[in-house]
């Protein structure tokens, strides 16, 4: 069901149904679910939210690899950075 969720939101998006496709992925916390929301939320011009997403990703995805390097991790920071730039 969580994989059709994502199909769908996806999907969702792509009609520009942004918060339909975030209802959808509402308390789905997986990484897939992250990626999709960050995504979701920098489509539809959310800076804030789409960087709160992706730094949960990336913060997520640091714990869950080790062997992740410093410049890896800082990843998500970098990516806040450019989208306050972008402003």
């Amino acid at each position: 069901m969580r994989e059709r969720n994502l199909i769908e939101a996806q999907a969702l998006a792509e009609l520009k149904r942004y918060d339909d496709a975030l209802a959808l992925l509402n308390g789905d916390n997986s990484r897939d679910a992250m990626l999709l929301r960050g995504d979701i939320q920098w489509r539809s011009q959310n800076w804030r939210a789409a960087a709160t997403s992706l730094d949960q990703y990336m913060t997520d995805r640091w714990r869950s690899d080790r062997k992740s390097t410093r410049l890896n991790s800082s990843h998500g920071y970098i990516s806040y950075a450019v989208f306050c730039l972008k402003k």
